[in-house]
């Protein structure tokens, strides 16, 4: 399983309501999904990460997807029930706040499942033995960001081990 670090902090959440074995098309009336802005989601990560809620976000936390670009998400998953104890806890950020004005709405609909989909970080690093003798090193980067050079390391001919 992954780990809520290997979540992109710079890039947004997306929140989406679900109901086992149903379709939401026919329900225009509820909410679709919600978009944690990229400013707000290191304050979303720290309080899940802070709280005892890692544990329930962790639990399912796993590649699932990928965005239509290819880039690689990571998607976990809550009951409602387990949600609606996450998101009354205490210390909740400001951009989730407006959330629990949803769940009777989502409740009334019959919402079963609350999914929360993030960017994968990826920690891949290459390197590239020049004639020269010189490393150079590509990464790490973020998922869908081109690799550039980030270091140059004199005298190597083979890639650092470990």
């Amino acid at each position: 399983m992954a780990t809520i670090s290997q979540v992109d902090r710079d890039r947004a959440l997306r929140i989406s309501p679900t109901r086992t074995g149903a379709d939401l098309v026919a329900r225009p009336d509820v909410e679709r999904s919600i978009t944690v802005v990229p400013s707000e989601t290191p304050s979303v990560l720290d309080w899940l990460s802070a709280g005892t809620h890692i544990a329930l976000f962790e639990r399912n936390l796993q590649a699932l997807s990928d965005t239509a670009d290819g880039e690689p998400l990571l998607t976990t998953w809550f009951s409602l029930d387990e949600f609606e104890v996450v998101i009354n806890g205490a210390a909740v950020p400001a951009s989730l706040r407006s959330i629990k004005a949803l769940l009777p709405q989502w409740r009334e609909a019959g919402i079963t499942d609350i999914y929360v989909d993030g960017y994968r970080v990826t920690t891949s690093v290459f390197y590239l033995n020049e004639p020269s003798g010189h490393t150079v090193v590509f990464g790490p980067t973020r998922a869908g960001k081109s690799f550039a050079p980030s270091t140059l390391i004199e005298g190597h001919k083979h890639a650092p081990s470990g």
